[in-house]
């Protein structure tokens, strides 16, 4: 969700959005703000890799 809406890492961190999960799930603790730009960088650095191995195979 915050990433396919582009919206900023902070949204974890507010308040709304804190209560939000245990709403459907009582108990259940939101993952945090550095948790996510992990995974945004693991998933740029897959990205970055994939493409260049793409490029490489056209110029060949």
């Amino acid at each position: 969700m915050i990433l396919k809406d582009m919206r900023p890492l902070d949204v974890v961190e507010g308040e709304g959005f804190k209560e939000m999960p245990t709403t459907f799930q009582p108990g259940y603790t939101l993952p945090s703000r550095c948790h996510f730009t992990s995974m945004m960088e693991r998933k740029y650095q897959t990205s970055v890799e994939k493409l260049r191995n793409e490029l490489k195979r056209q110029k060949a």
